[in-house]
């Protein structure tokens, strides 16, 4: 039986399977004020949101991605002053969330399958503010947690 390093898959590549992404552990932000927001009642008991709070806030995170497809997961807040993020990778646009709701609903699971990755390497993985729905009266963004998973 051959010992492997944590996260190496069974072929001895890197970067197979789960990546997890705690909003606060960014990268660098691009525009805006972000900020931790802790509550009770969110998940994780908090949540980062751009305080600024302006259409083209954004952030990125650096992740080591392999080559394959993925889904990617945001548990966000929703409610009636967010606006749409969408989320690249190395500056591709690969997922769009509308964070608008009439009412606040915490811990709201947002996915985007099907996500191509074409080779392996450190990937720039940005949340930008893209506008809002015509119901929204604001540009917030409430996020708790990132998730990606290879799906093949």
């Amino acid at each position: 039986m051959a010992l492997r390093l944590a996260g190496e898959a069974a072929d001895g590549r890197p970067g197979e399977g789960h990546i997890t992404i705690l909003p606060l552990s960014y990268d660098g932000i691009g525009q805006g004020t972000w900020a931790l927001y802790y509550g009770s009642s969110q998940y994780l008991y908090g949540q980062f949101y751009n305080s600024s709070h302006a259409d083209g806030d954004n952030i990125t995170y650096r992740v080591y991605l392999d080559a394959g497809t993925y889904t990617l997961l945001a548990v966000t807040r929703t409610q009636n002053t967010s606006g749409i993020i969408d989320i690249d990778i190395d500056g591709v646009e690969v997922a769009s969330f509308d964070l608008y709701s009439a009412s606040l609903a915490h811990d709201v699971r947002q996915t985007q399958s099907g996500i191509a990755v074409a080779g392996p390497g450190v990937k720039e993985l940005r949340l930008r503010l893209d506008g809002k729905n015509p119901s929204a009266s604001d540009y917030y963004a409430f996020i708790h947690y990132l998730a990606l998973w290879r799906t093949s």
